[in-house]
C-alpha cells in the first residue's frame, strides 16, 4: 500500500537516533556527561549548569549538545547543589578528550559507538590535548605561586611549548588530509 511508504509513527527522537547512528558511523562520538555544582544560592546554582552547558555546546566539534539540569536541591548545611546531564555528540573521539579535561565531569557514559578505531592522527591529537590541557593548568600554577619575574620567564616558555605543539597538530592534520 502507498501509505506504507510513509512512517508517520516515527519521532522526531527516533529521526535523532538515526542521524546519530549515521554520525557515528562516520567517527563522531556520542556521549553523556555529568556535571554538579554546589554555591549558597538557588537560582545561582541552576544559572551556572544553563551557562556552563551554553559554552561546551560551542566547543569546536560538538555537533549536538543538549542537558537537562535537575531541580537545586538544599542541603544541611544551607547551600544548594544540582546535577545535569549533558549529551554531547563529537565529531572525533579526541575532542571528547579534550572537554573532559576542560570541563571535568563527574561522570561519563558512552552511548555510541560500542567500539572505536582510533588513526594515528586521533591517537596523536588525544596526546597532545592531554598536553596542552596541562600546560594550561601549569601556567595557573605558575601564575598564582611565583614571582613576576619568574612568571615572565616561564610563561614565555610555555608559550614556546605551546606554539611548537600547536604547529605538530596542524603537521599531523596536513599529512592525514593528503592521505
Amino acid at each position: 500500500m502507498l501509505l506504507d511508504r510513509f512512517k508517520f509513527n516515527e519521532t522526531p527522537e527516533d529521526k535523532l537516533e538515526k542521524l546519530f547512528d549515521e554520525a557515528c558511523k562516520q567517527g563522531a562520538v556520542l556521549v553523556r556527561l555529568h556535571f554538579d555544582t554546589h554555591g549558597a544560592n538557588k537560582e545561582a546554582v541552576s544559572g551556572a549548569l544553563v551557562d556552563f552547558i551554553g559554552r561546551v555546546s560551542k566547543e569546536d566539534g560538538v555537533l549536538y549538545c543538549k542537558g537537562e539540569v535537575d531541580a537545586p536541591i538544599e542541603e544541611e548545611d544551607g547551600s544548594w547543589s544540582t546535577n545535569a546531564e549533558v549529551r554531547v555528540l563529537a565529531e572525533a573521539f579526541y575532542q571528547l578528550v579534550y572537554l573532559c579535561f576542560r570541563y571535568g565531569p563527574i561522570g561519563v557514559e558512552v552511548d555510541k559507538p560500542a567500539k572505536l578505531d582510533l588513526s594515528a592522527n586521533d591517537m596523536q591529537g588525544i596526546l597532545l590535548d592531554a598536553s596542552k590541557i596541562s600546560n594550561d593548568y601549569s601556567r595557573f600554577i605558575y601564575d598564582q605561586v611565583l614571582s613576576n619575574e619568574k612568571k615572565t620567564e616561564v610563561l614565555k616558555q610555555l608559550d614556546k611549548r605551546a606554539a611548537a605543539g600547536k604547529r605538530l597538530r596542524e603537521r599531523a592534520e596536513d599529512a592525514e588530509s593528503k592521505d
